[in-house]
């Protein structure tokens, strides 16, 4: 098992990639996961303490949907299920989705110049993604 010194540290670097309001609660989510199941080596340590930083704010999220469901419908804040689209019927939803349909074949020149301008700016930002992950693995 490994010493408490090292699973200090590793629990307060995952506690201090939270924000400021959750770092505690992050930090002793940790240790708890660290008491019920001691890692043997540091690759299991960082990898339970990240599972358990990730759980906790699953587990917040889940926590403030069910506070916003709990709240009357003046008080809350507005989602994209309860915006437009959810208010449409299923016919005016068929419409619109005819409607973008035709815009598209339209002009058909114009919405594949766009789709491959899309598709050029995504593979160049994972491009610049792969390669700053090269750098920081050659440090």
């Amino acid at each position: 098992m490994l010493a408490f010194e090292e699973l200090h540290e590793i629990a307060q670097r995952v506690a201090a990639r939270c924000p400021p309001l959750f770092r505690e609660d992050v930090y002793q989510d940790t240790w708890l996961k660290f008491l019920r199941w001691p890692p043997q080596t540091r690759l299991y340590a960082w990898r339970s303490a990240n599972s358990a930083r990730d759980s906790f704010f699953r587990k917040e999220a889940r926590w403030q949907r069910i506070k916003r469901a709990d709240l009357p419908s003046y008080l809350r804040q507005p989602t994209r299920r309860d915006g437009a689209w959810a208010r449409r019927t299923p016919a005016s939803r068929l419409a619109h989705s005819a409607r973008q349909r035709l815009r598209y074949h339209e002009n058909l020149a114009r919405s594949r110049a766009l789709s491959r301008d899309r598709v050029r700016r995504f593979r160049q930002r994972q491009a610049v993604a792969s390669a700053h992950r090269g750098r920081l693995q050659e440090r």
